[in-house]
């Protein structure tokens, strides 16, 4: 059964908690990202985005809608059961915004907390995290805000995606200069070896949960010119054993293939990652 982290229903707790005091009756991104600030699973994302806390908490407050409204009968309610997300969320239910006598329309933070959650399905993830409830708010119209503090769904995917802690992939760590070689989320190391001198070497994919399949048959096709059914068995490969091989080459055209891909999942906010082997 899917459930919420524990870290996650604390930081909802947190949210539902703030709304209360400031007589909201639903809480809002804004709340659930100001919890998200001190999440032990958040905030090293949000590190990772050379993003300043305490100056994304102060935009966080100053944007706060300054009315709250009353919630409607048919809307959701906030008592939610973190241990069933299934059953708790409705995110079509969510959009419905009060009159302009009871108060500012403001966005319920569950539709937010769906798309968390269908991402956490359709990964075949057990539990729903912290980290990919920050990832949701970045498709929302406080992305916007996120944006504006050097939250990127780029930078925030490819730090989860491709490591956490020491080994993670920081936003600084993007911008130099990697050659082909990265490592994978699950651990699998890199395997260069001393293959500047080779005259070919294969090129491979890593699986991510966050690059959508359809995107993945799209770079096999066009930047490695593999068959639609080639492409979506090599997409099967990488989505079941954590790499798939995209082709052989010369080391120089390999670089640039990869250079190609990783330009291409940028332009898309992508993580996916290639690396370049003997």
């Amino acid at each position: 059964m899917l459930v919420f982290s524990q870290n996650l229903s604390r930081s909802l707790s947190r949210a539902i908690a703030m709304a209360e005091q400031q007589s909201y009756q639903c809480a809002t991104p804004e709340h659930v990202l100001l919890a998200l600030l001190d999440d032990p699973d958040a905030i090293p994302v949000l590190l990772a985005c050379n993003v300043d806390l305490e100056k994304l908490r102060s935009a966080v407050l100053a944007s706060m809608p300054h009315w709250p409204y009353t919630q409607d009968e048919g809307e959701p309610d906030d008592a939610l059961d973190f241990d069933e997300p299934d059953e708790a969320l409705d995110p079509e239910e969510s959009d419905d915004s009060p009159d302009e006598e009871e108060g500012i329309p403001v966005e319920h933070f569950q539709v937010a907390l769906g798309r968390a959650v269908d991402h956490a399905k359709s990964s075949g993830c057990e539990e729903v995290t912290s980290a990919d409830l920050l990832v949701a708010l970045l498709d929302r119209p406080i992305g916007k805000l996120l944006n504006e503090h050097g939250v990127t769904r780029y930078d925030a995917t490819t730090f989860i995606c491709h490591g956490t802690g020491k080994d993670g992939i920081s936003k600084d760590e993007q911008a130099r200069p990697r050659g082909g070689n990265v490592a994978s989320r699950s651990g699998a190391e890199t395997l260069s070896g001393d293959i500047a001198g080779s005259s070919m070497s294969r090129v491979q994919l890593l699986n991510d949960d966050y690059t959508p399949m359809d995107f993945v048959v799209q770079v096999l096709t066009e930047i490695f010119e593999l068959e639609p059914e080639d492409a979506e068995r090599v997409m099967l490969e990488i989505h079941h054993e954590g790499a798939g091989a995209c082709g052989t080459f010369t080391r120089d055209e390999a670089e640039a293939r990869v250079a190609q891909v990783m330009e291409l999942a940028r332009r898309h906010q992508h993580p996916l990652r290639c690396r370049v082997l003997e």
